[in-house]
């Protein structure tokens, strides 16, 4: 099998965890469906394995051991725990008994650890190696995530969201340039109201301590809210207009700091996360994943050469 297309299938496991790991996250009952995707992760991984193999995947996932066994592959100290996975898997799916917080907990940590450990005997590749940046063609966005998701497993939490709110800032400026017709994006909805402010339009009393406070003021604060108001409305249609989910673009800015563009027509950070910021694994897991996963149709329209 071709290591590009060996990746690309691989990357598909690494988004399996991310979202189980998510799912985990969430309020019962909704967080028992984790435990579906951990053994899809599990199951996935073994039928790419196998296949590199030339070994037909096998119908049930214990009967995998023996004939990879066969294949001078020896996995058959993961069998116990992989088991306790899928009968805990099998109980949920075809009985309705909903695992307990531990046992969640432990299939979990089963799936990962089997799969972080077990990906480069089957496949040849470390497990490090499967990033979620594969999956995108962009190639200014692609390297930005490449570096988030290197910072993130050294735990440098602030170039890492510095890195993912990057690339979703290329991204969507690749798209839109992609899109544009006649030099103009379709997702123009108004000129640019950065310059719509009191300061720049001399209604400030800062500016000029001879003109009525009485009457410039509340000019002042009228004109810097509709300003603000009209800047966040632009945002937002902007960005349901692209197809993008809205809520989870919201979680995305809150857990990354700003971007704009400079005057030199480059992305620039204007304020990273706080030096004591902590993320947890599905967090991290949320922001690769909501710039590849979430954002299918985009990527689906951008071509590699885009810059």
């Amino acid at each position: 099998m071709d290591r590009h297309l060996l990746l690309r299938r691989l990357v598909e496991v690494r988004l399996l965890l991310e979202l189980a790991s998510e799912i985990q996250d969430r309020p019962e009952p909704a967080n028992n469906f984790a435990l579906l995707q951990y053994h899809d992760a599990v199951e996935l991984l073994l039928c790419i394995g196998a296949e590199r193999l030339n070994i037909t995947p096998p119908h049930e996932l214990d009967k995998y051991w023996q004939l990879l066994e066969k294949a001078d592959v020896h996995l058959g100290r993961w069998q116990p725990s992989v088991k306790q996975l899928c009968r805990a898997r099998n109980s949920y799916k075809h009985h309705g008994m909903a695992p307990s917080p531990q046992v969640l907990t432990e299939c979990g940590q089963i799936a990962r650890s089997f799969v972080e450990n077990a990906t480069k005997t089957l496949t040849g590749i470390p497990f490090a190696e499967v990033r979620l940046s594969l999956l995108v063609q962009c190639l200014p966005s692609r390297h930005r995530l490449d570096a988030a998701e290197t910072r993130a497993a050294r735990r440098q939490w602030q170039k890492s969201a510095k890195h993912f709110a990057l690339s979703l800032a290329n991204l969507l400026e690749a798209f839109e340039e992609n899109q544009a017709m006649s030099a103009r994006s379709p997702y123009f909805f108004g000129e640019d109201m950065t310059a719509l402010n009191a300061r720049t339009l001399n209604l400030d009393p800062a500016v000029d301590p001879t003109a009525s406070a009485e009457i410039r003021e509340p000019i002042s604060h009228f004109v810097d809210a509709v300003g603000s108001t009209l800047r966040k409305i632009q945002r937002a249609l902007n960005v349901i207009a692209m197809g993008i989910n809205y809520p989870q673009y919201v979680r995305f800015n809150r857990l990354t700091p700003k971007v704009r563009m400079n005057e030199a027509g480059r992305f620039e950070v204007r304020a990273n996360t706080p030096s004591s910021f902590c993320y947890t694994d599905a967090e991290i897991g949320f922001l690769g994943r909501f710039i590849v996963d979430d954002n299918v149709p985009i990527l689906s329209q951008i071509g590699a050469g885009s810059t």
